[in-house]
């Protein structure tokens, strides 16, 4: 995902921990190759910033104007896709999805809850495919 995400124009991964995460920490060697992994995709992608991958609190979360997958019942990505211009943040959840509890405490926040559609993605599609809509609809 760090890599399909740094080839598609992401300026930062950030990795939360979420109630149903599987993984609980990152180690700083996982971090470190998960880094270099970035790197290399900005050099294959010849772009001139590598995004930084940073390990991150679900409550420290950044919201503003982001994409947030979510379950079905929520408004449809492409409903919401023309207002994500300019920087945007995009969430996708775990296996598993967020919580209610974790789509309320962002929406909350100000953050718009969408979905893909009514397939269920694994999760490292989920971000590829919201990140590859968005740079469709050139944005």
């Amino acid at each position: 995902m760090v890599r399909a995400a740094t080839e598609l124009g992401v300026a930062r991964v950030q990795l939360l921990v979420t109630r149903r995460a599987d993984a609980r920490e990152i180690g700083a060697q996982k971090l470190t190759r998960l880094n270099r992994i970035a790197e290399e995709a900005s050099k294959q992608s010849r772009r001139a910033v590598t995004p930084a991958v940073l390990p991150g609190g679900f409550d420290g979360f950044p919201v503003g104007r982001p994409a947030l997958r979510g379950p079905a019942r929520l408004q449809p990505a492409s409903d919401r896709s023309p207002g994500l211009g300019g920087a945007s943040t995009v969430l996708t959840g775990p296996e598993g999805g967020l919580t209610d509890e974790e789509v309320t405490q962002l929406t909350t926040r100000g953050a718009s809850a969408v979905t893909l559609g009514p397939r269920i993605l694994r999760a490292e599609t989920a971000p590829v495919a919201l990140l590859g809509a968005i740079a469709a609809l050139g944005q």
